[in-house]
């Protein structure tokens, strides 16, 4: 993880944006455990040189210490020139891995690029063997696990090479500037369902409407002229009115107030099961989080509001 102290040097010495090229200001090197054993190696000759006075052991002491100064060159090479650019991440539900989609393309126009790895911190690494120059950007897409509701910000993402020979590590910190949404993780739980004139349960009614033929019944005051059988009147002498009804559909109201569960998280997570299976059987529905109703709709675009909703609820405006 980057400390404190150290993000704020990164923040003035690599600004967060959504597009960062790596440059000489951005990109770090320092020998690997590898490195180190072969710095000592070199120590260890040179000393030997010294007490025996040869110079064979001289001469390979340094064109080994020649050679390590050239794969310093390298390893920073590697990794400067390559621009990263956020561009896009779906919405995951908690617990789930997302994908922040980044693009890698080379400014350099005669130098390839091999074996680089980029992750998030405590997520795993994403690999990319080669990016050679002039080709399409390469599109690589980094896991990280949500682990809380709200907007996931993942801050600083790493970039490193430890290429050639294993001996240097070359790395970056690079702040995209990019987040994503994460929903609560769907959980099943009890819930009060709802009609949507909000009576009680589930059953369904039916109301008086134009829709379907329901029958015929006795003329009564204020009973519509219009509906009024005629034909039966001149056969019958009889006055009697036409009635029609229409079904009330499935409609229903989600209220986070009405589950069980005293924890508001298991809450939103039962609330959002809910809101899936409905969804899927394509119900129309409605869902109350406290003060704030949303009405009721059905449909994909109504599916995405009522999750954003839940997501959101109650979360500070500088959740991350």
């Amino acid at each position: 993880m980057v400390s404190a102290r150290l993000s704020r040097w990164l923040d003035k010495r690599i600004p967060p944006s959504n597009s960062v090229k790596l440059t000489q200001r951005s990109v770090f090197v320092f020998p690997t455990l590898e490195g180190l054993i072969f710095c000592s190696l070199l120590l260890l000759l040179l000393l030997t040189a010294i007490n025996y006075q040869n110079s064979m052991i001289y001469m390979f002491t340094f064109f080994l210490a020649s050679l390590f100064q050239v794969v310093i060159f390298h390893s920073f090479q590697n990794l400067s020139g390559l621009r990263f650019t956020f561009k896009k991440v779906e919405p995951v539900f908690v617990g789930e891995s997302a994908g922040f989609l980044i693009s890698i393309g080379s400014e350099n126009q005669n130098r390839s690029h091999y074996s680089i790895g980029v992750m998030w911190p405590d997520n795993p690494m994403a690999h990319l063997p080669v990016v050679k120059p002039g080709q399409a950007l390469t599109q690589l897409s980094v896991p990280i696990v949500a682990k809380k509701r709200g907007y996931l910000k993942p801050g600083r993402v790493l970039i490193e090479s430890r290429y050639p020979f294993g001996l240097i590590r070359a790395w970056s910190w690079v702040d995209l500037d990019c987040q994503m949404l994460v929903y609560p993780a769907p959980i099943e739980g009890r819930y009060k369902r709802e009609a949507s004139s909000d009576a009680v349960g589930d059953s369904l009614e039916a109301q008086t409407g134009v829709d379907d033929f329901k029958g015929i019944k006795a003329y009564a005051a204020g009973d519509s002229l219009k509906r009024i059988d005629w034909k039966r009147y001149a056969k019958r002498g009889e006055v009697l009115v036409k009635e029609f009804e229409t079904p009330v559909s499935d409609t229903c109201f989600f209220s986070l107030s009405d589950y069980l569960s005293a924890d508001m998280e298991s809450r939103l997570s039962h609330l959002c099961f809910d809101i899936l299976q409905a969804d899927v059987a394509g119900d129309v529905y409605g869902v109350r989080l406290g003060t704030e109703t949303l009405e009721p709709a059905a449909g994909h675009r109504h599916l995405m509001h009522c999750l954003q909703a839940l997501a959101l609820y109650k979360v500070p405006r500088h959740n991350t």
